[in-house]
């Protein structure tokens, strides 16, 4: 049997709640007629990094290590590796800079950073570190002397104008996707990753797609609104619920942009007689808090609106168009999914057990499903010192966090040894009051799976960010 083309889309930071919105995403759900969806997906965790980490090696956190404390990726056994092996091509084409070889994401076989034109030319954000105007000036000067100085111009003004205001990647990414597509002369199969950022903080969606969503009395002010996660978390900056109505709006507004694009990029491979043989899988890697449990952004819980995530697969040969299945799915069994459609006999190792999604009778799915957030990012006193503001307000944040759900039950382990229970009804689960039930059931079964409750220390962590990494990190709200 011939092995398929596998087109893995992240769309970063997506709730399934939203995305299942058809007006909202109208494209995608165009693409669900013909795929079978998976409505109870679970990242096994809350933000980019480890998540991400768990997709490409079907770990836990805790198995793998990427928790924040340990920022560096350093698997042998990795999706992209595994494929290589099989003859793959293996390609990523990343909007995130976790998601880069600088955080050891270096096993495919070609990366294209989407963040900016061209990876040529100089580091702009080491410039934009120095300190005072004339210094700055000078280090631009010298730059512009250089051969590089071209790249390093073009860079400047997409950054400046383009990126991060009208568009977060997502043009870029389907015009060097197209091109690469296009190029590609070898008759091996492909894997390509393509992560996409339109949903993540700041949200500044195209004009035409926040008159799309936003009310008149919005689009006049949605400039203006706090999006700043951290001023919000630490007291800094007040916010009303018609502030957190219009960001909920700006957050809708990203993925309908965001579908345009994917509709555009679906469009491209029908065309091309490409679709129907390629294993086309969408998913997110967590989602956001939009004002819900009082927190913005995506950190310092284990919130439904965190972890529940969108997935569907589109591949005819094996999966049933129009279709949902209702089993209890991890992030993690992409890993093993796409390697069995890979036509890979050895899909498992002594650290991976993740069965491979299907549609045949025996798959029950899981009955359980487990997230972990292991190291609070960005640390609590990194926003202390950075807000000026007294610990005591915000040490209730500063712990790690476990979770095990299962059909009808939610159970939250915190690292100071309390727990919190939570009734799950259809599909949902209502995180607005505990239970009070034995959690002892759960709680036994979630240490069976991950081991003890272990709490990564960042301080531990000496690993050296380049300065572009840092600054655009520390722009998404991660440092």
């Amino acid at each position: 049997m011939k092995q398929p083309n596998v087109l893995l889309v992240v769309m970063d930071t997506a709730r399934a709640d939203y995305v299942e919105n058809e007006r909202v995403m109208p494209n995608l759900h165009k693409l669900a007629n013909t795929s079978t969806w998976f409505p109870e997906t679970f990242a096994n965790a809350p933000w980019t990094l480890p998540s991400h980490s768990s997709l490409f090696t079907g770990q836990y956190p805790s198995q793998h290590g990427i928790t924040g404390a340990k920022k560096s990726f350093e698997e042998d056994q990795t999706l992209m590796s595994r494929l290589g092996e099989e003859g793959y091509q293996t390609v990523s084409f990343s909007n995130n800079p976790w998601i880069s070889p600088d955080f050891g994401f270096d096993d495919f076989n070609k990366f294209v950073p989407c963040w900016q034109p061209f990876t040529r030319g100089a580091d702009l954000a080491s410039i934009s570190q120095k300190e005072g105007r004339k210094q700055q000036l000078s280090a631009l000067s010298s730059e512009l002397m250089s051969l590089e100085a071209p790249f390093t111009l073009v860079n400047a003004l997409y950054m400046k104008f383009v990126e991060g205001t009208y568009d977060s990647g997502a043009a870029l990414t389907n015009f060097r996707f197209k091109r690469w597509f296009k190029n590609q002369t070898s008759s091996d199969p492909f894997f390509a990753f393509v992560n996409y950022m339109e949903p993540h903080l700041e949200y500044n969606p195209p004009r035409k797609y926040r008159e799309q969503v936003l009310s008149t009395e919005e689009l006049e002010r949605w400039d203006d609104v706090n999006q700043d996660p951290w001023a919000f978390l630490t007291g800094t900056a007040e916010m009303s619920d018609a502030d957190f109505d219009l960001l909920q709006n700006l957050y809708r507004a990203e993925l309908r942009y965001l579908d345009a694009r994917l509709g555009r990029l679906f469009e491209f491979l029908r065309d091309r007689g490409e679709l129907d043989s390629t294993v086309v899988i969408v998913t997110g890697d967590h989602g956001e808090h939009l004002g819900e449990h009082d927190l913005m952004d995506h950190q310092y819980s284990l919130s439904d609106q965190l972890l529940r995530i969108p997935l569907l697969i589109r591949y005819p040969d094996e999966f049933d168009g129009g279709t949902r299945d209702d089993c209890l799915v991890e992030l993690r069994d992409l890993y093993a999914t796409i390697l069995s459609l890979a036509g890979v006999d050895d899909i498992h190792s002594d650290d991976v057990e993740s069965p491979p999604l299907d549609l045949t009778e025996s798959n029950e799915g899981r009955d359980a499903v487990i997230s972990e957030y292991l190291s609070p990012q960005p640390a609590i006193d990194t926003l202390c010192e950075r807000y000026d503001v007294d610990r005591t307000s915000i040490q209730e944040y500063d712990r790690a966090l476990r979770a095990i759900r299962t059909a009808d039950r939610k159970l939250i382990e915190r690292s100071d040894g309390s727990r919190r229970l939570y009734a799950v009804n259809d599909g949902i689960a209502d995180e607005t009051q505990s239970l009070d039930e034995s959690t002892d059931e759960l709680a036994t079964k979630l240490q069976s799976v991950v081991g003890e409750f272990s709490v990564a220390d960042e301080r531990n962590d000496r690993q050296e960010l380049a300065e572009s990494n840092k600054q655009r990190l520390e722009d998404l709200g991660y440092l």
